[in-house]
């Protein structure tokens, strides 16, 4: 990890120089040696940039940027530096585990598919909120690995502005990346961030986002702003509790000690049902979830009973 820190020092101390000449020809500095120097710095740059991959694919490792920007002289809690990067490595765990096993409503990854997600600290730009993060990733011939996929639906996350971006990456990754995306961005928000991420595998494989303080609001109102919502038609033997004709109204107790209370459809015959009878019920489970928040709320509506 030295021989790392030291190539990405070597980059930033170059593009600190780089950009430095480039400011003073701008300003109306025109020397030839200038010129000479910015030749040679493009060079030591590109030098580095293969080093840099060469101890990437020894070490099969996977290079993530991240930098932090805000408002002109303001200065940025630690606390924010900290909570951004924690819910972005929460999001990065989050679609890994969903990769590996299943899309969650919550987060709750594996303790194997946190150990295999996690970041390491390559290193860290001095008088900028830059960080360097590594994570070990295989190098699979003409396939993507697990974390390739996972890399690249947090950024699809990321991206997030509309309802139907959102139902269609909730898809893969769960209702919790969704969840722990509108904590990012609530944080972002909250301190006026501007945030630019980058991954590198390779160069043919890598992704780069900007998020401006506007973007990170939009992504938060639009997790707000979204519940998903399922139907689900359930038969199950049961026994009758009680059945209010007035207020439409049903409790049951099933085989497994369940109970169900909710409202009779539209569609049920009212009448006498006996109480305490066992019967096949047919219901129907409406199941609504919060994306900002996880939250779960099932409404049952009893359609049709059965004397068994």
């Amino acid at each position: 990890m030295s021989e790392l820190t030291e190539t990405l020092d070597s980059l930033h101390d170059t593009d600190v120089v780089t950009t430095r000449l480039t400011e003073l020809r701008q300003g109306g500095t025109q020397d030839a040696v200038d010129q000479v120097n910015l030749d040679a710095l493009a060079k030591r740059r590109r030098d580095l940039e293969r080093r840099l991959g060469a101890q990437l694919r020894a070490d099969q490792l996977d290079l993530i940027e991240y930098k932090i920007e805000t408002g002109a002289g303001a200065f940025c809690p630690s606390t924010a530096v900290a909570r951004a990067l924690l819910a972005f490595q929460d999001m990065t765990s989050c679609a890994f585990d969903a990769v590996r096993t299943a899309p969650k409503r919550l987060y709750q990854p594996s303790r194997e598919n946190l150990e295999l997600s996690t970041f390491l600290l390559a290193g860290a730009r001095v008088g900028s909120l830059t960080m360097s993060l590594s994570v070990p990733n295989e190098r699979l011939i003409a396939i993507e690995s697990d974390l390739d996929i996972a890399l690249q639906l947090v950024f699809s996350v990321l991206r997030i502005r509309t309802s139907s971006q959102l139902t269609s990456v909730q898809a893969r990754t769960g209702t919790a990346a969704l969840t722990l995306a509108h904590g990012w961005a609530r944080n972002s928000v909250e301190y006026g961030l501007t945030t630019f991420i980058s991954w590198q595998k390779s160069a043919a494989i890598s992704e780069a986002i900007a998020i401006l303080p506007d973007d990170a609001l939009l992504l938060r109102q639009t997790i707000e702003d979204t519940s998903l919502e399922r139907t689900d038609e359930i038969k199950e033997e049961c026994e009758l509790l009680s059945l209010d004709n007035a207020s439409s109204s049903f409790v049951l107790r099933t085989t497994t000690g369940e109970e169900r209370a909710g409202q009779l459809a539209n569609r049920f015959p009212r009448g006498a049902w006996a109480i305490y009878a066992r019967y096949a019920a047919q219901l129907s489970r409406m199941i609504r979830v919060r994306c900002a928040t996880g939250e779960e709320a099932v409404r049952w509506t009893l359609n049709e009973l059965t004397p068994i």
